[in-house]
């Protein structure tokens, strides 16, 4: 049998979804240059499993640093 993701531990996940999560966010930094006000960026991110779900979050800047 495969292993699915509840028997992944935190760094095989994170592993796994790196490659996937990079241009992720460089399409939700685009999405995010047409918010109403200033632009915004993605400076973070995080995967979390909870059970056999995968929750991905995305922090977002808007406006000047």
């Amino acid at each position: 049998m495969t292993p699915g993701v509840a028997d992944l531990t935190a760094d095989e996940l994170s592993q796994a979804l790196g490659p996937l999560l990079g241009p992720l966010g460089g399409t939700i930094t685009k999405a995010v240059q047409n918010y109403p006000g200033e632009p915004g960026e993605v400076v973070s991110h995080d995967v979390t499993r909870i059970d056999r779900h995968i929750v991905v979050t995305f922090l977002v800047r808007q406006g000047k640093p």
